[in-house]
């Protein structure tokens, strides 16, 4: 028995118990019907040890995919953001890029915007496949920025070890060391410094992290000095009240 197989692109792929059906089924049709445990046990094999067959097969459902979809790099992103790691590690393996950016969205930062544990695992199949970890997206965010401004320290803690910069340039002009210091993201900036962030740098209006700490302190200063203003105001209009309600009334 032999199987043909069309050169155009099937609308419906083939499923995979089929497929295999298809390939180990001859043999046994040959010699006759015997019991399923013949075809179910080949199947169980090649489902356990993917071979060629199930590369080939995964290419042409990746193939119709595209042909349904269009762009890979619109599916990418749909992958990334509905936590498809099954169809992500499909499209990497057959040598789409996860460096591009499409209306907007980069791959890795799009992982960034998700759960610590989705996150992880989307951010380990693109950095194995080559993502470069520093790209920024059409607002010049990039992923360790999005975990400091999303207040995300595992995701954060994460691409710091992966080699994430701690001192690429941002919305505003602001380094992350600046940017996890305005937002109050203490312990963010304690692991940027111990990555040797540069402190000393500028942004275009010439200020650097300790202009922000500078001005915290005179807002503080200024917040305390109003508050201690109004708090002795108060304690004047209580101490001018309790006098009068302890002047005796004129009978």
């Amino acid at each position: 028995m032999s199987v043909r197989f069309s050169s155009s692109i099937p609308l419906t792929p083939p499923r995979f118990g089929q497929c295999a059906a298809a390939r180990f089924g001859a043999e046994s049709s040959a010699e006759g019907s015997k019991d399923e445990a013949n075809v179910s046990k080949p199947v169980r094999i090649l489902v356990k040890k993917p071979g060629l067959w199930t590369r080939t097969l995964a290419f042409f459902k990746l193939l119709f995919t595209f042909r349904i979809f269009g762009d890979k790099q619109k599916l990418m992103i749909r992958a990334v953001e509905d936590n498809n790691l099954r169809l992500l590690k499909t499209l990497l393996d057959y040598g789409v890029s996860p460096d591009f950016e499409y209306n907007g969205k980069v791959p890795l930062v799009s992982c960034a915007e998700k759960e610590p544990k989705e996150a992880i695992a989307g951010m380990l199949l693109l950095l194995v496949a080559g993502a470069d970890v520093n790209m920024r997206n059409l607002r010049r965010v990039n992923a360790l920025v999005r975990t400091i401004l999303d207040d995300r320290y595992e995701t954060f803690k994460f691409l710091l070890q992966n080699n994430a910069s701690p001192d690429g340039i941002t919305v505003r002009d602001l380094t992350p060391a600046r940017l996890a210091f305005s937002l109050g993201r203490k312990q963010m900036l304690e692991d940027l410094i111990v990555k040797n962030a540069d402190l000393a740098r500028k942004d275009s209006f010439g200020q650097t992290i300790l202009d922000d700490v500078a001005n915290f302190e005179a807002i503080q200063k200024q917040d305390l000095e109003a508050m201690a203003q109004h708090i002795r105001k108060s304690f004047e209009k209580q101490q001018a009240a309790q006098t009068e309600n302890k002047e005796p009334k004129p009978s």
